[in-house]
């Protein structure tokens, strides 16, 4: 199972590699649905910035396949840089979530953990 996945995951990056200019162009039209989709959803702000951060998540994993070969560095180097975009990337969200749930007691717990997240790494 786990060489079968292995197998996949190896042809998909091989793809993504192949096809980097289309990719750009489907990732970007990603990215601008959200300047499309109508304010009438209840939570709205929470649905923009979902799609919003998923679109630029795949972004962020896709810049690290395609740049996997091209650096020298230590890949440890390059999977923390990865690690840290997707902090970034999620940091926002986070902190919508935070402030609009009403499940959440304090906000900035949430932060926190985000924050010290990104220290730690």
């Amino acid at each position: 199972m786990v060489k079968r996945a292995s197998y996949y995951f190896n042809k998909y990056k091989s793809w993504v590699r192949e096809h980097a200019e289309l990719l750009y162009v489907i990732e970007t039209s990603l990215s601008s649905v959200t300047w499309l989709l109508p304010d009438r959803f209840d939570g709205n702000e929470f649905l923009l910035e979902s799609i919003h951060t998923a679109s630029n998540l795949l972004s962020t994993f896709h810049e690290y396949i395609i740049n996997e070969q091209d650096t020298n560095g230590p890949r440890a180097i390059q999977e923390l840089t990865l690690a840290i975009s997707a902090l970034q990337q999620v940091e926002v969200l986070v902190e919508l979530y935070a402030l609009f749930s009403k499940r959440v007691s304090n906000k900035y717990d949430a932060l926190c953990v985000v924050e010290s997240l990104k220290y730690v790494t």
